[in-house]
């Protein structure tokens, strides 16, 4: 990771903890690097458990300091605000202090609720 300005914070968006992604050791070990550093926090998704269990997603959902937000197709339509608020909190937090690192998302197969079919 990259040198960083002290105070400042960082938001690393990460489109999915998942299975592919887990038969990279390099992708792994930056998960866990970026997760434990105190100037960054992650947006990313993770999948709804089925199955048998991912290691990392596990280890990473087990944490104190994540806070998983689950899309539904019956709160698909309001859970964004509640996302850019936790997301906006986070952001000013140079140090977790109890706060969360990460912000995973699972969510349901779910279509955007503008389309119809």
């Amino acid at each position: 990771m990259e040198q960083m300005r002290e105070g400042s914070k960082r938001l690393f968006v990460i489109d999915e903890i998942g299975k592919m992604e887990l038969f990279s050791q390099a992708f792994i070990r930056a998960v866990r690097q970026t997760l434990d550093a105190s100037s960054c926090s992650i947006l990313g998704t993770i999948p709804v458990p089925k199955g048998k269990p991912l290691a990392l997603v596990e280890e990473v959902r087990s944490r104190q300091d994540v806070k998983i937000f689950m899309i539904t197709k019956e709160n698909r339509d309001v859970i964004f605000d509640d996302i850019v608020s936790a997301v906006q909190v986070c952001l000013k937090n140079t140090s977790h202090n109890g706060q969360s690192s990460a912000l995973l998302i699972g969510s349901e197969r779910v279509r955007p609720s503008w389309r119809s079919d």
